[in-house]
């Protein structure tokens, strides 16, 4: 081989380059993405705390009245993306209702009719609700309608919830441990256990049977939070929903307020 041709062999700095950048970690699509949104929210508190009194007051002004409107919108109709949620409908309500009753406002009683309509078609004859008319019972989406109709407040989306039902729904999907399944033949986790309770207590079913060993199943998972840092706790520093699991905040939050 012409030696003209050969590479150069790095140098002491180059090659200790070389073996630090292959020791950095391989970042995933995910960890950018988030990186990216990371520094996006930074650049704004820069620009907010940076900014003047009033130009700061106009920056965190809440467009009240746009968000009604959009949120008013979508109780009537949603674009073609929104087919991915097929299975969340009773979300989709929540995720509207709520919001529209923080801002204080009253929706037409034609509205709150069709959602209380709508609801019940997504409540299983046997308890609990689905994700869509005809889908299995599921906590989660329980948890969305119940919230929803509550939010609502009338007698008539009260007293559509069939609460004999769905307390022996709960029973169906609670486990010997204590904790619940999130439907039947589902996975166990704290998100289960505070839907069920929450709902339960909601609609004043949390009997002794239903709460039977859900405190203990608790102070398991804390126990193992806070004594083993290779358990419900990851290296990430979040609280999974069971050992060892994936960190999530949704789980940190429903464990906090099983508290």
């Amino acid at each position: 081989m012409d030696a003209s041709r050969q590479s150069t062999p790095p140098t002491g700095g180059e090659a200790a380059a070389e073996h630090e950048a292959a020791e950095l970690p391989r970042l995933t699509v995910t960890q950018v993405e988030q990186m990216k949104v990371e520094a996006m929210v930074a650049n704004i508190y820069r620009v907010l705390f940076g900014a003047d009194p009033n130009t700061r007051s106009i920056m965190l002004e809440l467009w009240r009245d746009q968000h009604i409107e959009y949120l008013t919108k979508g109780l009537r109709h949603l674009g073609p993306n929104f087919h991915v949620l097929d299975a969340n409908r009773p979300w989709l309500c929540y995720w509207m209702v709520h919001p529209l009753a923080l801002l204080d406002e009253v929706l037409d009683d034609d509205i709150e009719d069709d959602i209380v309509d709508f609801l019940a078609r997504c409540q299983d004859k046997d308890g609990g609700y689905g994700g869509g008319p005809g889908q299995l019972p599921h906590l989660a989406t329980t948890y969305a309608a119940v919230n929803t109709l509550v939010t609502i407040g009338s007698e008539r989306a009260l007293s559509s919830i069939n609460r004999e039902n769905l307390r022996k729904f709960m029973l169906r999907v609670k486990d010997t441990s204590g904790a619940f399944r999130m439907h039947e033949g589902g996975e166990i986790d704290v998100r289960a256990s505070y839907t069920a309770v929450s709902v339960a207590s909601l609609v004043n079913i949390l009997d002794d049977e239903l709460a039977k060993g859900v405190g203990d199943y608790i102070a398991r998972m804390i126990g193992q939070f806070t004594l083993s840092a290779t358990r419900c706790q990851t290296y990430e520093g979040g609280i999974a929903g069971e050992p060892y699991a994936e960190a999530h905040g949704g789980y940190v939050s429903d464990i906090l307020r099983m508290f």
